[in-house]
């Protein structure tokens, strides 16, 4: 896996990490990412990795901090996730909400780097996808 419209600044030179600095972090604070398969012709030059054999997928976040009493800490998030090549099932059980949050950052990420209609562009094909997945007119 690779991520998806990142800073390259941020990931390793395989864009299977990446480094975020945060800042301040409350309650309400949403992070979000996007990641997408390595090129075949990459994952044909793994040895050790055979695709037909893969059924789940391993992640993990690292998380650094300072707390209130001025202490670093660290905190390790591993949860692996089965994969399926079953799109549309994938599709309704899909929140919205999340969906929905990652658009925005990432349609506002593009237009703070200048390019103000390629941001227009992507939010809205992210409406029209999160429409036709959307199950109700309330989610839409």
């Amino acid at each position: 896996m690779t991520f998806r419209n990142e800073d390259p600044s941020h990931l390793s030179d395989d864009q299977t990490l990446m480094t975020r600095e945060i800042g301040n972090v409350t309650a309400d604070t949403e992070i979000t990412f996007e990641y997408t398969m390595k090129k075949i012709s990459d994952l044909v030059k793994m040895e050790d990795f055979d695709l037909t054999k893969v059924k789940e997928l391993p992640f993990q976040v690292q998380i650094t901090y300072k707390a209130l009493d001025g202490s670093k800490c660290i905190r390790v998030i591993t949860e692996s996730k089965k994969i399926s090549n079953e799109r549309e099932q994938l599709e309704k059980q899909a929140d919205l909400s999340i969906l929905g949050q990652n658009a925005i950052q990432q349609s506002a990420n593009i237009g703070r780097s200048g390019n103000v209609r390629f941001a227009q562009a992507n939010a809205k094909q992210w409406k029209r996808k999160m429409g036709a997945m959307a199950k109700d007119q309330n989610q839409k």
